[in-house]
């Protein structure tokens, strides 16, 4: 049924919505788990053509199977691409927060250990979440060992940056963020790099041979890099690039500013 409607079958759409909806209330849990990962789907390729009303079903929907489900790998990794998802999509912002809030209670209760362990990447996400309009908290290590003040950046508009070397599109906004620092630095504007490298040479060589000026943060302790960056935990950093964009005062202004949004923000702010 999904490639029939991929192939613009007729009714296709219609039987495809009544099988999922005949699975997501079968009394057999795999075929439950087949139903939501179509439900899911189905909302990733229809969010934008969705009124507020059936986009509301389809969160409330899977709000309700995850309650209701026993906690596991599946339950978990569904919610967490749904949140992310919504994140990023108009309109989406306040479904994530209400998803989350009624699924982490569920994992933070979990008698699976590794399900309890990864509960705190879901904190992280509604911390994230929640940055629009308010202050963001950073620190750590910098790549030269010493610790960041954060303070320092008070009075400047900041792009913080999650990044690394194996991130193709991370890479290819290097160019972009170098014109704009350079047009733009004198009139206040900085970056912050997190590197999400494990690798600490790695980013060294790389931040030397595209001439990178400003500062980066990487983790001195091995197993807090990669994905496990303090920084990245404590805001549910599960994709990358992710650059938040914070104004003079500290408060996040744009979760997401790169290529033309970053340089019409700044145009905003700073002038020409």
């Amino acid at each position: 049924l999904g490639y029939l409607q991929k192939l613009g079958e007729p009714k296709a759409d219609i039987l495809l919505a009544k099988a999922i909806q005949q699975s997501i209330s079968d009394k057999n849990s795999i075929v439950r788990m087949v139903g939501m990962k179509h439900l899911v789907e189905s909302g990733f390729n229809h969010w934008a053509d969705w009124d507020p009303v059936e986009q509301k079903k389809w969160v409330t929907k899977i709000i309700k199977y995850v309650q209701q489900e026993e906690t596991g790998p599946f339950q978990f990794d569904l919610t967490i691409k749904v949140v992310e998802f919504l994140g990023d999509v108009v309109g989406g912002e306040l479904f994530a927060k209400e998803l989350l809030a009624k699924a982490l209670p569920r994992f933070q209760q979990s008698d699976n250990p590794n399900i309890l362990s990864a509960a705190s990447k879901l904190e992280g996400t509604l911390r994230r979440l929640n940055l629009p309009g308010n202050k963001i908290r950073v620190q750590g290590k910098q790549l030269d060992g010493t610790s960041l003040d954060w303070s320092t950046y008070r009075g400047k508009v900041v792009l913080i940056d999650y990044w690394a070397t194996w991130c193709a599109p991370c890479r290819a906004e290097v160019p972009n963020l170098l014109n704009l620092y350079d047009a733009y630095h004198d009139k206040g504007f900085d970056v912050l790099g997190i590197s999400l490298d494990v690798k600490q040479e790695q980013a060294e060589q790389y931040i030397r041979q595209e001439k990178i000026p400003w500062a980066t943060l990487f983790a001195e302790d091995k197993s807090q890099r990669g994905w496990q960056h303090p920084m990245a935990v404590y805001y549910g950093i599960s994709g990358i690039p992710r650059a938040i964009l914070v104004d003079r005062d500290g408060t996040v202004i744009h979760m997401n500013a790169r290529g033309r949004i970053l340089a019409e923000e700044l145009r905003k702010i700073l002038g020409e």
